[in-house]
């Protein structure tokens, strides 16, 4: 029968992600409508959403999750309340074994591995680039998402707090501001701020 994969995300702009996903499955032979069926969902990084999608996948019995950015973090948590252990592929993921995804690096010990992002190595090095680009810039302004929408807490503050300890190297402050809305309504809580 057919394989029922779980595409979840939490955000729209990672569907290359997706289209990725499922374009190495059809050259490794698993074809759409024949040896696979795909579930997809978005949560728009609304946890109560995302809580929802996951006990949806949960409970449709599917064989696999391909769990995107903070995807991952409800997915696994679902699985582990509920018994379960679905398998759980995660990608763009900082550091997972700090944030409990993973038990370490070498082996997540549970039903979930992945390719984790290395977001806060690339964006302390960002800094560097604006510093070379423009050596007159003092300020860096960095949006987070309401604390709310970050699956898991703990997320975005590691990366905010590399940026802050990064930034003096280049005579640069970072100054954070907190939209208030997340998901659709976030392009809105930036040109408040822009």
């Amino acid at each position: 029968g057919q394989k029922k994969i779980a595409l979840f995300q939490s955000v729209k702009r990672l569907d290359g992600v997706v289209d990725g996903f499922k374009a190495e499955m059809t050259k490794r032979g698993y074809v759409e409508g024949k040896h696979v069926g795909y579930q997809y969902q978005n949560s728009d990084l609304d946890v109560a959403k995302g809580k929802q999608i996951a006990k949806s996948f949960i409970d449709g019995n599917v064989d696999l999750v391909l769990a995107i950015a903070e995807a991952p973090g409800l997915m696994y948590e679902a699985t582990r309340l509920a018994n379960k252990s679905i398998p759980i592929v995660f990608t763009n993921v900082n550091a997972p074994d700090k944030l409990g995804i993973v038990a370490s690096l070498r082996s997540s010990g549970n039903n979930v591995t992945g390719i984790r992002n290395e977001a806060i190595l690339i964006t302390t090095k960002k800094l560097e680039f604006l510093r070379q680009l423009d050596r007159s810039v003092k300020k860096v302004g960095i949006f987070a998402p309401p604390p709310e929408s970050i699956v898991p807490p703990n997320a975005f503050p590691e990366a905010v707090d590399a940026l802050k300890k990064t930034a003096p190297q280049f005579n640069m402050e970072i100054v954070v501001y907190t939209l208030k809305a997340a998901g659709e309504k976030s392009p809105a809580e930036l040109q408040k701020v822009a």
